[in-house]
Formats: structure tokens, sequence, C-alpha cells
């Protein structure tokens, strides 16, 4: 019996082109600490730190501290004294990225049909941002004022997608068995790996990206719509 749904965010339930997104992200992000450090060089260590993120499959250590330890240290900077300038540049910065997304109406009618049937709703995305930026994103959606039960953060997730530990950490979260999940997004690489732990998965075709599905497959397949749909039906 399903008793929860988790949510991909960014090209699931917030219309978004990923790989704009993130260059523009990238680029933003950089060019605040150009006084610090020179772009390139940031560029550069940003995207080996978040790699290191992406791989790691260590329980001991948040995504935060994965990243914290491979991105400061090499270049002379500790967390602590960048803090102050990461918090004024998602403050002040980072909205200016909603430019590049669009909400869809179809997002709340498909987290709202979970929410209607009982079951829990987590946003499940891929946890190498801060809860600012996640959060933001979600009221661009339309949807922050929704019921989650979970949002996934890089300051409180220890692993990243397609890991199954991924999908397994959120389940004891909210404290159900991953038979009892289905997760619901648009990769048909990173939200298909759900199906590894059990979990049921529905893709969803509006903005499908990744590559070939997983062997086994996905459970479900259509667009936001169906999605709605489907969880106003399912048992």
């Amino acid at each position: 019996m399903m008793r929860a749904v988790l949510f991909d965010l960014d090209g699931t339930l917030l219309h978004v082109d990923t790989a704009q997104f993130v260059e523009a992200y990238v680029r933003l992000l950089a060019r605040s600490f150009a006084a610090r450090i020179p772009p390139d060089l940031f560029v550069r260590h940003l995207l080996v730190a978040t790699q290191a993120m992406m791989a790691d499959r260590d329980p001991s250590r948040t995504n935060r501290e994965v990243f914290a330890a491979s991105f400061y240290p090499p270049l002379g900077l500790t967390e602590e004294e960048m803090a102050p300038h990461l918090a004024e540049f998602y403050a002040r910065e980072y909205p200016a990225l909603r430019a590049l997304t669009r909400p869809d109406p179809l997002a709340r009618r498909a987290v709202g049909a979970a929410l209607e049937r009982g079951f829990d709703a987590v946003v499940a995305t891929q946890p190498i941002f801060p809860e600012t930026a996640i959060r933001q994103r979600l009221e661009w959606a339309g949807i922050a004022d929704l019921s989650f039960a979970h949002v996934t953060t890089y300051e409180t997730a220890h692993f990243c997608k397609p890991h199954p530990e991924y999908f397994l950490e959120i389940a004891a979260v909210i404290g159900k068995g991953p038979e009892e999940c289905l997760m619901a997004g648009n990769d048909a690489t990173h939200d298909a790996a759900a199906v590894r732990t059990g979990m049921q998965a529905y893709l969803v075709t509006d903005h499908l990206i990744g590559g070939a599905v997983l062997r086994g497959g996905v459970h479900h397949r259509g667009t936001l719509a169906d999605l709605a749909k489907f969880l106003t039906a399912v048992t």
C-alpha cells in the first residue's frame, strides 16, 4: 500500500531547463566571489566539490560537510568566514534566477492529490543546494505553503541521487518502508533509480531528461497531469 510520494522538484514540479539554470547559477555565484577568488578557479573547485558530494556514500557526513571539506581548504578559506557572504548571495542575488523558471499549476494539483489521500509528500530534490535555495524554488513553483513531510537539502542529506541510500534515507526519515513509497520525477536515470530500493517509480514525461531507464524499468509514466490523476485513484 502506498503511503508516501517523493516528488522531484526541478523539471517536475517547477518548469526549468536544469542545464541552463545551473550554468547561470554557477556564473552568478562565481561573480559574487570574484573579489576573493578568480572566477575560473572558483568554478573549477566548485565543480570538483559538487562531484564529491554526488559521489560520497559516507553516512557519517552530510553533503554540506563533504562539500566544505572539498571546496574551502584548497582555496585557503574556511566555511565560517564565507558563511556571511553566502547568506547575502542567496538573499540578494539568487532570487534573480527565478526568471529562468516558471510555475506549473499542475504541480499544486499533483502534490495536493497526494496530501488529500493522506500520503506523506516529500520534496526529493538533488540535495546539493542549501535549504534557502530549495525553499526559494518551492516558492517559485507556487507550492511552498504545502505540508511537506520532508525536504532534502545539503544540510541534512548524506547521499545524492541515484545512490540507493538517498531514497532509503528519506524513507527512514519519514518512517515508511521503501515498498510504501513512490518516487515521481522527470529524470530517467536519477529518479528511476528508486526502483533499486523496492520503491515504485513514476517517470514524469513533460520535461524528460536522463539516459536510458535502469534495468527493471519504471512502474508508471505519464505527464504531470497524468500523475495527479493517478494519485487521486491509486490504492
